[in-house]
This record gives C-alpha cells, structure tokens and sequence, in this order.
C-alpha cells in the first residue's frame, strides 16, 4: 500500500493489544467496551487479545487499518 502523504511503500504489520480496543471520537477516561450504537468501532478480539492487519509509514508516522466487518 502507497502512503497517502508522501507516495512511499508502506509497511504491513499488526496493531494490537492484549486488551480489547476500538475507535471512538470521545477520548475515554476508563476502559469501556464500545458502543457501536454510537459509531464506535470494536478492532475484533479473540483469546490472545485484539489485533488489525495495519499499514505503517515510518517517514510519516502514520498507521493505516482497514476495517474488516
């Protein structure tokens, strides 16, 4: 995958946590599941933690993931 700011390759790789995580557009002061009613987006979990195939450009520090659903 092409970096979108600079045109290089970027690298593939894993984001990923032994809790569970997910995208939300309010910063949480604890850790809460995700309330997809609301637009959250929960990275999938299984038994050893949370996981996304993710795209990393080291030039711009930047991180890519898509989102299977």
């Amino acid at each position: 995958m092409k970096c979108p700011y600079c045109n290089e390759e970027m690298e593939l790789g894993y984001l990923q946590s032994s809790h569970s995580m997910f995208w939300s557009d309010k910063k949480h002061k604890h850790m809460f599941r995700p309330n997809t009613k609301n637009g959250e987006i929960a990275i999938p979990i299984d038994l050893w933690g949370s996981y996304v195939e993710t795209y990393l450009c080291r030039k711009c520090n930047v991180m890519i993931s898509p989102l299977n659903k």
